[in-house]
């Protein structure tokens, strides 16, 4: 059978199969005999306003097909409007810094012809150069110990082949695509009413900014710095939220890098990567990433060598629902991944499952004072209780703090679920001062 009788096939067969699952099939995909070429640009892949996550497969109108860096894509993958996971936020048709990106096991979004380098050599980089490549921007990221630099393909050039071809000239050499990482939970303004609180742990943070003039943060030593695409660090609700769980759990001191600043509530790798750069060179012992996305080897290589210094990083699991492919940083070696229940031990309907899940929190209709004023919902919120647990009990940096971790929210989690370690709760529920949750 040739490849276009096969294409045809597989199109006949998903078609008959549309009654039965409904019109939002799986995705497949058909290799193409001949791929795009480097100066044809792909068609542009323009996905719905249903929320989407960093790592989710992208909607696609069922029946259509489209093309991307030589892959045929069929079919659809969706939610229905009332069983939308709650994200920061959509990601716009309209943009033009977004593209979506294929992987074996899910498409994902990553920032439009931007390719990182890490660690390359100065004659690899001359010789990608000379081949129409352009270097934006070069840095070192002392504490974590790597040298990044950003490529821009060639004009006309697809991610895809920017990636083979600078892997071929470079076989050692490790590249990747800037992926998209968002925040796991969506959330109202902060009241104003919010009692202040004064810890004594002291816990980093990468996520949003926020205003940190706001009542809740009165009696909290708060510094933020900047490492999103925003001239400056850009207040948000996200943030507001998780610094403010944090705080009401016994922060005393929060060190916040904003990597999601400017244009859009999203950050990416080399943002994420630059932000724990600046948390270890600061020696925050425990730090809270309640986000989350696909995996990135430049984001593993930073949470390994923060580990490996003796940082412990606590991470949402992911609101990407209980059948989808795992989410980082939560389900890296050694993070802690938090999962989120109700104050009836109940699992998060869009919670995230696997061997990522360490340890459930409250996670679920969390508000900020006595009233309904703001509930949040999300693995992001039940992630700061944790971490605030862990830094008092942690504080300073050392090898091995992450194994102590482990054996601590071990010792101290109420198992839930099936006997033992599972993939939904993980080592069961911890439950330090909720203070959030609603009675």
């Amino acid at each position: 059978m040739n490849p276009v009788h096969r294409c045809l096939v597989s199109i006949a067969a998903l078609a008959a199969l549309a009654p039965i699952f409904g019109a939002d099939a799986a995705v497949r995909t058909e290799k193409r005999e001949n791929p795009v070429p480097d100066a044809e640009a792909p068609q542009q892949y323009q996905p719905d306003r249903t929320t989407t996550l960093p790592g989710m497969v992208l909607p696609n109108p069922a029946g259509q097909e489209r093309m991307e860096d030589g892959v045929v894509i069929i079919g659809g993958h969706g939610r229905t409007p009332d069983r939308t996971p709650p994200f920061v936020g959509d990601f716009d048709a309209g943009r033009s810094d977004f593209v979506p990106y294929i992987s074996p096991d899910r498409i994902y979004q990553v920032r439009r012809a931007e390719v990182i380098a890490i660690d390359i050599a100065p004659e690899y980089l001359a010789r990608a150069e000379r081949k129409g490549f352009r270097v934006l921007r070069s840095q070192r990221l002392e504490s974590v110990g790597v040298s990044i630099d950003i490529l821009k393909p060639p004009d006309g050039m697809s991610l895809k082949r920017a990636l083979k071809r600078l892997r071929k000239a470079d076989p050692q050499g490790s590249y990747e695509p800037n992926p998209v990482f968002a925040g796991m939970g969506r959330a109202g303004a902060l009241p104003d009413d919010v009692k202040p609180s004064a810890g004594e742990t002291r816990i980093g943070i990468v996520d949003t900014g926020f205003d940190a003039t706001r009542p809740a943060f009165s009696l909290t030593d708060i510094t933020q710095r900047n490492f999103g695409r925003g001239a400056t660090t850009t207040p948000r609700d996200h943030g507001a939220h998780v610094a403010a769980l944090a705080v009401k759990n016994g922060a005393g001191e929060l060190l916040v890098a904003d990597a999601f600043s400017g244009d859009g509530e999203f950050a990416d790798a080399e943002g994420l990567a630059r932000s724990l750069d600046w948390l270890a060179s600061q020696n925050v012992p425990v730090i809270n990433m309640s986000i989350a996305g696909p995996r990135s080897e430049l984001l593993e290589l930073a949470v390994k060598r923060l580990i490996a210094r003796g940082h412990v990083i606590v991470a949402a699991v992911g609101n990407d629902g209980p059948d989808t492919p795992p989410q980082f940083p939560a389900a890296y070696p050694s993070v802690i991944g938090v999962t989120a229940v109700d104050r009836t031990l109940d699992i998060y309907e869009f919670a995230n499952r696997g061997p990522g899940v360490d340890i459930a929190a409250v996670g679920v209709d969390l508000i900020a004072d006595d009233s309904d004023a703001v509930a949040v919902s999300g693995t992001s919120f039940a992630a700061p209780a944790v971490a605030a647990f862990l830094a008092s009990r942690i504080r300073d940096v050392s090898p091995g703090a992450a194994r102590f971790s482990n054996t601590l929210i071990r010792e101290q989690a109420i198992d839930l679920g099936a006997p033992g370690r599972d993939p939904v709760y993980g080592s069961g529920f911890l439950s330090p001062d909720q203070s959030f949750a609603k009675k």
